[in-house]
C-alpha cells in the first residue's frame, strides 16, 4: 500500500501541518472551502486524523457550525469576525450585505450555516432569529431571505432601472462622441450637443 504524503493545508494565510496549528489559525471560510473541494478530508487522512475525519464525512448540513465544533473551536472563538463574500465583495455590515446582494451567494452562506455564524458574530441578533426559522426546502427561501435582509422586490426593481439608465447613458454619450467625429472628418462645424440632436434626431 502507497505511504499516504503529508501536505501542508493553506488556512487563514499560514502553511498548517498539524491540528494544533489548524486550531491556532482556524478561519472557516477557508476550513468550508477546502471541505467541499475534498482537501480537507485528504489532509486529515494523511494527517492521519481518523476521528475528525469520520466526522466530517457525516455531515450535509450547517457545515459551518458543526466543523468548528468538529476541530474543537469554542464559543469564544466563534466570536471572531470575520468577512462574508457577497458579489465578490468582503461584506463585513449588514449596510454592506444589502447593498452586494446576491440571492445565490446568500443562499449558499445559509445552507453552509456561514451566514447564521457571520450574523452572529457581527451581534444581529433579530436576522439570526428569523433566519433560523426558516426551512431550507422552502419554496420561497430565497424570497423569504431577501425579506429578512430588507430586499424588496421595488428595491430590486429600482437597482435594474439605475443600471438600465447608466447604460442607456452611456450608450448615448458613444453615440454622440461618434457623431462628433463624424462631422468633424465631413468639415460640419457642429458647437454644442443640442445641435447634433437637432441635426441627427
Amino acid at each position: 500500500m502507497a505511504k499516504k504524503i503529508k501536505f501542508d493545508l493553506q488556512v487563514n494565510g499560514v502553511s498548517i501541518s498539524s491540528l494544533e496549528g489548524l486550531q491556532d489559525n482556524f478561519n472557516i471560510e477557508d476550513i468550508i472551502e477546502h471541505f467541499k473541494s475534498g482537501l480537507l478530508m485528504r489532509w486529515l487522512e494523511a494527517q492521519g486524523l481518523e476521528t475528525e475525519l469520520k466526522e466530517l464525512n457525516k455531515l450535509d448540513h450547517n457545515l459551518a457550525q458543526s466543523i468548528s465544533k468538529i476541530f474543537g473551536i469554542t464559543e469564544m472563538a466563534k466570536k471572531i469576525k470575520f468577512n462574508l463574500q457577497v458579489n465578490g465583495a468582503s461584506v463585513s455590515s449588514l449596510e454592506s450585505l444589502q447593498n452586494n446582494f446576491n440571492i445565490e451567494d446568500i443562499l449558499e452562506h445559509f445552507k453552509s450555516g456561514l451566514l447564521m455564524r457571520w450574523l452572529e458574530v457581527q451581534g444581529l441578533e433579530t436576522e439570526l432569529k428569523e433566519l433560523n426559522k426558516l426551512d431550507q426546502n422552502s419554496d420561497n427561501l430565497a424570497q423569504s431571505i431577501s425579506k429578512i435582509f430588507g430586499i424588496t422586490e421595488s428595491s430590486v426593481k429600482n437597482a435594474y432601472e439605475s443600471a438600465d439608465k447608466i447604460i442607456k447613458l452611456k450608450q448615448q454619450s458613444n453615440t454622440l462622441e461618434a457623431i462628433a467625429d463624424i462631422s468633424k472628418n465631413t468639415g460640419l462645424v457642429l458647437k454644442t450637443t443640442s445641435d447634433l440632436f437637432k441635426l441627427y434626431f
